[in-house]
């Protein structure tokens, strides 16, 4: 293969819990590590397949994609989302792309959307005219609120984070649990609509989950750059017209829908090739007897037998001499 592929990454949009899959990117090992190029030893890095690409070519521009930092990818795909008239509500980041830096990057593309994220960092927030650090703010001495549907206990502040208005959320599971801090630019947010926003987050695990069991999501075992690309995108494609069609008839679950599906295809090949013995059986009784009377015997066997209703739409537009051939 081009490169050791480490790490897709998945950009979403969220409708009425619905996962739409808008954009990924392949990242590879620092190729600036001295012993391991790209996580490759030198002998490794020497039999390395090369290949040729025009650079107007969509694959060529995902293979310079390779090397750039994550956090710099998330910025360009946000604006090609933008470019592409998606409208996004809110961001939601796990603690490792929660940064300030990257909140005022993205804020710079479109001011309109909104990020929520767990926040690490104990940084200095500025509450008034006061200032404190988010490890001071855990030490909160008063009243603490529990919604009840959560076992979450939590407490909020609205202040200035690095010259952006932010709401931060203290929060920890159970009495003893540990302290987390939830950051959100919509300062207008409830604890309990926070949550709900954040933990749509879960439909990027499921994605995966239901993708590589049952799409082959990262199974493609060809050794070109752009061939993964290619399978990659047709992993996506399906997954979106799967979730079209569990949209429109409201199946439980992305899972149910493509055994349901499975067992559709698996139902419609066994009608085809019992439609084609019965031709053949036909055929040959033909034959043997001589004046055999075609579309009465069809006639017959639809009108006497359930199973065989199906024959009334498949065999009107067909010729029978042409299906035997």
């Amino acid at each position: 293969m081009d490169n050791d592929l480490l790490w897709i990454k998945i950009v979403i949009t969220s409708r009425d819990n619905h996962f739409i899959p808008v954009d990924f990117s392949f990242h590879r090992e620092n190729k600036d590590n001295k012993t391991k190029k790209y996580g490759l030893t030198k002998k490794e890095f020497k039999k390395q397949k090369k290949t040729k690409r025009d650079n107007k070519l969509p694959a060529s521009k995902r293979f310079k994609e390779l090397n750039f930092k994550k956090t710099d990818m998330v910025v360009q795909m946000f604006k090609r989302i933008n470019q592409r008239k998606i409208e996004v509500d809110y961001i939601l980041f796990d603690s490792w792309f929660t940064t300030m830096g990257l909140i005022k990057k993205l804020l710079g593309v479109n001011k309109n959307t909104h990020i929520i994220g767990m926040y690490k960092y104990n940084s200095k927030l500025a509450i008034g005219n006061k200032e404190a650090s988010i490890k001071q703010l855990r030490k909160h001495s008063g009243k603490i609120s529990r919604p009840r549907a959560m076992n979450l206990y939590y407490f909020q502040y609205i202040g200035v984070l690095e010259g952006i208005k932010v709401k931060i959320f203290i929060t920890k599971r159970g009495v003893n649990g540990p302290w987390h801090t939830i950051l959100s630019t919509d300062t207008s947010l409830t604890f309990t609509k926070a949550m709900e926003v954040y933990n749509t987050r879960w439909t990027i695990e499921v994605f995966f989950k239901e993708a590589k069991q049952l799409l082959g999501l990262g199974k493609c075992q060809s050794t070109n750059f752009d061939v993964q690309v290619a399978q990659t995108t047709i992993t996506m494609i399906q997954y979106l017209m799967i979730s079209l069609k569990y949209r429109i008839e409201a199946y439980e679950t992305i899972g149910g829908m493509f055994r349901n599906i499975k067992q559709d295809y698996i139902e419609h090949k066994l009608n085809e090739r019992l439609l084609v013995a019965i031709i053949e059986i036909l055929d040959i009784l033909e034959l043997i007897i001589g004046n055999l009377d075609f579309n009465q015997i069809i006639e017959k066997l639809i009108l006497n037998s359930d199973s065989l209703a199906f024959l009334d739409q498949r065999l009107k537009p067909l010729n029978p001499t042409k299906l035997v051939a």
